[in-house]
């Protein structure tokens, strides 16, 4: 990284955080043939004014268009927090890679600190070094996934089976009975063991609801430990543009937080504990995928009463969290 000096912050910049831009490439967890390109502060401090360049290694002619077409590459940033870290598809690999895309790349950024001495970073991408992953044969794993339907519904119907073969299996006076009433019965039971595995997970999660809102975070805790706090990545694309899916990461400052519940890599996902809804939240920050918000209007800010929280799965090899099943709560105007 060049560090670009100028007479009246020289000494200056001795006491401000020193925050650091890099931008790398990487794979997508969900097919590695799909290229993301990352931008990610790995600094101490924020970025101000942020600048994007690209073009050859050693030449500033010249320039990629596809690169150039990126919104935030144009526009740059005016403020880039540390730790901040966003992801944009780049390229999908399927088919072979351009000739024009097989030499390096370089993508440059300069920005400044909070005292406003400036930086310059220059990064070189290498899009051959991912050529092998356009050759990858992935028919047999598109079998495998149009399979998982499939061995779901035989998973069901055996447990249907299961259950019957339970049911028959009581004293001989009960198979002389009407067969009318003796299928009733039958369909009786299967809906009382469907309901019974129903109430653990019911009554957890309204003793979880009960504590949230009584303000009890220690013995959240304590009962539904191991417990994280959430964040959108990708905050800053979706300001840009709604439509964009939120990505989701497991963060020391998420203003989501998770609990572990019995179910298996199943968590429940609740607001920061004294959580204040605003417009940029809901929109860009995700709230309004997470939560059901009746009543919320972009005007207002709100405190936040948990009626039912969300349910994500976790995937923790990549980190990826999945929303399931979409919480609900109840908005109380803050006055101001």
């Amino acid at each position: 990284m060049k560090l670009i000096s100028t007479p009246e912050n020289i000494h200056r910049s001795k006491r401000a955080e020193q925050p650091e831009i890099i931008v790398f490439l990487r794979p997508h967890s969900s097919n590695v043939q799909f290229l993301m390109l990352c931008i990610e502060n790995i600094g101490a401090g924020a970025a101000y004014n942020v600048q994007f360049g690209s073009g050859a290694p050693g030449s500033n002619r010249g320039g990629v268009s596809f690169l150039k077409k990126s919104d935030f590459l144009q526009k740059g940033f005016t403020c880039f927090g540390p730790g901040q870290k966003i992801e944009r598809f780049l390229i999908d690999l399927r088919g072979g890679l351009p000739e024009k895309l097989k030499q390096p790349l370089q993508i440059s950024v300069t920005y400044a600190d909070s005292l406003n001495q400036r930086y310059e970073k220059k990064n070189v991408l290498a899009l051959g070094d991912f050529e092998e992953l356009a050759y990858i044969d992935s028919k047999e794993e598109k079998a495998i996934l149009e399979l998982i339907p499939l061995l779901v519904d035989i998973r069901q119907v055996l447990n249907q089976i299961a259950e019957r073969l339970d049911f028959f299996e009581q004293p001989e006076i009960s198979k002389t009975m009407d067969s009318k009433v003796l299928s009733e019965e039958v369909e009786e039971h299967v809906e009382t063991v469907q309901d019974d595995q129903d109430k653990p997970l019911a009554s957890e999660l309204e003793k979880l609801v009960n504590l949230y809102n009584a303000g009890n975070d220690t013995e959240l805790r304590e009962n539904y430990s191991p417990f994280r706090s959430l964040r959108v990545t990708n905050e800053t694309e979706r300001s840009q543009n709604p439509n964009t899916p939120p990505i989701f990461e497991t963060h020391s400052n998420g203003i989501f937080v998770t609990y572990a519940t019995a179910s298996e890599n199943l968590y429940t996902v609740v607001p920061l504990s004294g959580f204040i809804l605003q417009n940029r939240f809901y929109s860009s920050g995700a709230f309004g995928e997470v939560f059901e918000c009746p009543g919320f209007n972009a005007k207002h800010t709100y405190h936040v009463t948990l009626v039912r929280p969300a349910l994500f799965k976790h995937e923790p090899i990549n980190d990826e969290w999945t929303l399931k099943e979409k919480g609900k709560l109840e908005l109380t105007q803050k006055v101001t």
